[in-house]
């Protein structure tokens, strides 16, 4: 129902739609009697504009979806609550709260989001360099004449690089230099 007031019509389900256009039909017969109010002619266009508005002080602006996620929600949540404070409909205490928990969610999703990153690097990244650590060592000491210990106390080739040494390999040594992104 939320996302019913902040997409368009033509996104509803058609029973959600019928109700809403049967519930704006009554608006509008209330306020024809009464002389002011709703005008249904507004939402037959294809656009939902009045294509007899020649008004040039007018921007027209092609409707956008809101991603269906936390992000979606805040600014729908924003700009609903914050049109309707504006204009002091209701009560401005709950519209305030809605606010405030929105961009709340925002906030707990990114650090949730950052911490989890932080943790991956810290426990799934170490093996997985390792790994391939060890596989390019390997690498190089065949494939290579002269090697040197690097830091981590692995070989890297200086010369005699000969590509015909790599069939020297066991096959799951040449497998996995070749998974070596």
């Amino acid at each position: 129902l939320v996302q019913a007031q902040c997409f368009d019509v033509q996104r509803l389900p058609s029973t959600i739609m019928a109700r809403t256009l049967s519930g704006l039909e009554a608006e509008s017969d209330d306020a024809s009697r009464s002389g002011s109010g709703l005008n249904l002619s507004n939402l037959t266009g294809s656009d939902g504009y009045d294509d007899d508005d020649d008004d040039d002080d007018v921007v027209r602006v092609p409707f956008e979806h809101l991603p269906d996620d936390v992000y979606g929600l805040t600014v729908c949540s924003l700009c609903r609550d914050v049109y309707f404070i504006s204009r002091r409909e209701g009560r401005i205490t709950p519209r305030v709260a809605r606010i405030v928990t929105s961009i709340l969610k925002v906030v707990f999703t990114v650090f949730a989001q950052a911490y989890l990153l932080i943790e991956i690097k810290h426990y799934v990244t170490p093996s997985s360099v390792y790994e391939v650590r060890e596989s390019y060592s390997v690498y190089e000491r065949v494939m290579y004449d002269k090697t040197e210990l690097n830091i981590h106390n692995h070989h890297r080739g200086i010369s005699g690089f000969n590509a015909s040494r790599f069939n020297d390999l066991t096959p799951d040594e040449r497998e996995a230099a070749c998974l070596i992104p």
